[in-house]
């Protein structure tokens, strides 16, 4: 307990009767290292050699919340789980970013089906876990006819994008509020630049913008951004958006053919090692695994593929981007 000096600390220990609940206190001053030093020798065995380091960082208002080396790896903090194998892990900041169109959102709709099992599916060729949803979208709730999974919570984006950082911090506090009410593991803002208005190019407000959402990862929530690439095929503004989040996903288009439905997917991040996959849209809106020859992309699949495709692929509205 601090005195009212501000340097003097009231530090309680056992009396050494050994009943519990019994303690003297020794008034320390903290500014004072003889006095200091004179408590650790009074009472070596209050405390460990790290506990005694760590109380007195304390007492000088830092908070020590470093790790061990050794003691980080047998800790189990570093251990990690995939919502969607290799591509998005649980507990990160993920950003998903493709052209205007260009299917991300066909995408997204056949992830939330993939996870909305009882157990584990599959969904383009890789694992995906069970987990339910919170997607703030600008598209219009048109977009979403014929959608019914279960496991899918969404908020249909009105009005202006949120404006200050005092606005966006609340928002924030809200969303992961409504989270905790619906159970969701994932928040999925859709487009982010569409729920928070900012200008993309400006390195500094998009760091700005990130930070927040940090806190829903402290709170074992995932977050997913949804973004636009440029027509050079990265992700449209700062870079500093790309490096903010811990996994970028980036959708190109095979060619420019828009009867073309082979994708490419390109993946980098912190926490899973940069990989690539590829999938092509049948007629019948089956999202399949793997690029057909040129100019069949349009024609394979069909009714036949989807039968084959089982949990591997998964029909999408084919509206929206």
């Amino acid at each position: 307990m601090r005195g009212p000096d501000g340097t003097t600390w009231f530090v309680r220990l056992p009396d050494g009767s050994g009943h519990c609940g019994d303690y003297k206190y020794a008034v320390v001053d903290r500014a004072d290292p003889a006095e200091w030093a004179g408590l650790r020798r009074r009472a070596p065995a209050l405390l460990s050699a790290r506990q005694w380091e760590s109380l007195e960082l304390a007492l000088d208002g830092v908070a020590d919340d470093t790790w061990e080396g050794d003691a980080l790896a047998k800790s189990g903090l570093c251990e990690s789980a995939d919502l969607w194998a290799g591509l998005i892990p649980f507990g990160a900041v993920t950003l998903l970013a493709g052209p205007p169109k260009a299917g991300k959102s066909s995408v997204l709709r056949g992830l939330y089906r993939a996870a909305a099992g009882e157990e584990s599916g599959e969904y383009l060729g890789r694992p995906v876990l069970r987990a339910r949803f919170l997607v703030e979208t600008e598209e219009p709730p048109a977009a979403w006819a014929g959608f019914d999974a279960a496991n899918v919570r969404v908020r249909f984006r009105r009005g202006d994008p949120v404006g200050t950082h005092q606005e966006w911090a609340e928002y924030v506090r809200q969303i992961a509020a409504l989270a905790d009410a619906h159970r969701c593991d994932v928040i999925v803002l859709d487009t982010f630049t569409r729920v928070r208005g900012l200008d993309e190019n400006n390195a500094k407000a998009v760091t700005r913008a990130i930070a927040p959402l940090r806190d829903l990862v402290l709170r074992d929530l995932t977050v997913l951004l949804i973004h636009h690439t440029g027509r050079s095929g990265s992700v449209r503004g700062s870079t500093a958006l790309e490096g903010a989040a811990d996994e970028a996903i980036t959708i190109d288009l095979v060619t420019d053919d828009p009867a073309d439905t082979r994708r490419t997917l390109g993946h980098r991040g912190r926490v899973q090692p940069n990989c690539r996959l590829e999938y092509h849209r049948t007629p019948s809106g089956l999202l399949l695994p793997g690029h057909p020859p040129a100019g069949a992309a349009g024609k394979v699949g069909g009714a036949k593929g989807g039968a084959k495709g089982g949990a591997a692929g998964l029909t999408f509205a084919a509206r929206g981007g």
